[in-house]
């Protein structure tokens, strides 16, 4: 058997709940041409499986291959604001468990060129810093702790003086920040129209970009600024009792002026679109099957209803393996006339996909008319 014929097809339709006489559209990836049919599902068989009294062909998918999209992430457009010698990155990052490659948080980075802040395969905050000298990762040499907040920031000085550091946002007694300083031999030069990510970064792969390194976690009030702060700017951006951490208010409110994008995601939650409070305009778009309005780093456990603390919702959960919507092209399109419970079966050399579909209306008819 032919590698194109050991891979089943994938498939799914724009919409599983739909009434009598509306129309429903099906893609499909397959490497081999793949034959669709419809059947109407009556009752279930004693191993588990479901078999159907009525089944009709719809027609045959063309063989076209195309990418499953997984994860989550936020692409804001390139800008020439990006282009940083000099910069900060702050945000307050929850990490998932279970690290096996490098994960992003902020980058404007892409094949091992421009700067970014990243979690390593060991769960090490490190800041990417990449040119035409090559590429550096400078990390703390110490993992985040899964499933707990921290602040997290980098610095980058024109003069290649770079710091790391995270901490705990629930500080236990000796808690103290995870510093590291170190001299940087490389000044970043991220390729000219690269898109800046939140929650995974850019790479090339046979010729085409692709998004890499997608996170697991949260991720609340990402910030980028166009300047190295200094160390007490740093923890003054830290302190959850400044302005809970925003750059415009409290101890942050000098920061104003070096502010190139602050990502407020408890904004626009009911959208795709994550604000950019500056007043830059960087705004973004969220991609794939992220969470939104979900408890941040000043949660405090007061309520558990977004609407009555607002300002204690604002982080997006981000998950790697989550599948969104790919946007494939309509492989076919056809009317469902009866009600009932109907499985799409989309049958390549490789195997069989069934994909249901739940149509409501009256009596169930006896036949199934497409």
């Amino acid at each position: 058997m032919s590698d194109v014929d050991a891979e089943p097809p994938h498939a799914y339709l724009d919409r599983w709940w739909l009434a009598v006489g509306d129309s429903v559209s099906l893609m499909v990836s397959s490497k081999a041409e793949a034959a669709v049919t419809a059947r109407r599902l009556s009752e279930r068989a004693a191993d588990g499986g479901l078999w159907g009294d009525a089944e009709a062909a719809l027609g045959v998918a063309e063989a076209s291959p195309h990418r499953r999209a997984l994860g989550s992430y936020v692409r804001v457009a390139h800008s020439p604001e990006f282009a940083l010698r000099a910069l900060s990155i702050q945000a307050w990052l929850l990490p998932a468990p279970g690290l096996e490659r490098l994960r992003g948080i902020l980058a404007n980075w892409r094949d091992g060129r421009g700067y970014g802040l990243f979690l390593d395969e060991q769960g090490d905050l490190v800041l990417g810093v990449g040119g035409e000298e090559g590429s550096i990762l400078i990390g703390t040499e110490r993992r985040l702790e899964p499933g707990v907040w921290h602040f997290v920031a980098a610095s980058l000085g024109r003069s290649g003086e770079a710091v790391v550091m995270h901490r705990p946002v629930q500080r236990w007694p000796g808690d103290s920040a995870v510093v590291r300083e170190a001299h940087c031999t490389v000044a970043p030069a991220p390729p000219r129209d690269v898109d800046l990510l939140l929650g995974a970064f850019l790479a090339s792969e046979a010729g085409d970009e692709r998004v890499h390194g997608r996170l697991d976690g949260k991720i609340d009030h990402p910030k980028l600024f166009g300047r190295a702060l200094s160390r007490s700017e740093l923890d003054a951006l830290g302190d959850p009792a400044a302005g809970k951490g925003r750059w415009q208010a409290g101890r942050g409110a000098a920061l104003g002026d070096a502010v190139v994008a602050a990502w407020e995601f408890g904004r626009d939650f009911a959208t795709d679109r994550v604000a950019d409070a500056s007043p830059n305009g960087h705004h973004g778009r969220l991609h794939g099957l992220a969470t939104r309005a979900v408890t941040g780093f000043n949660w405090r456990g007061g309520t558990m209803d977004y609407a009555k603390a607002a300002h204690e919702y604002g982080a997006i959960h981000f998950r790697a393996a989550a599948a969104a919507d790919p946007r494939w092209p309509v492989a076919l399109q056809f009317d469902v006339q009866s009600p009932g419970a109907y499985a799409v079966e989309v049958r390549s050399g490789g195997g069989t996909t069934e994909v249901p579909l739940l149509v409501a209306g009256g009596s169930l008819a006896p036949h199934l008319q497409l």
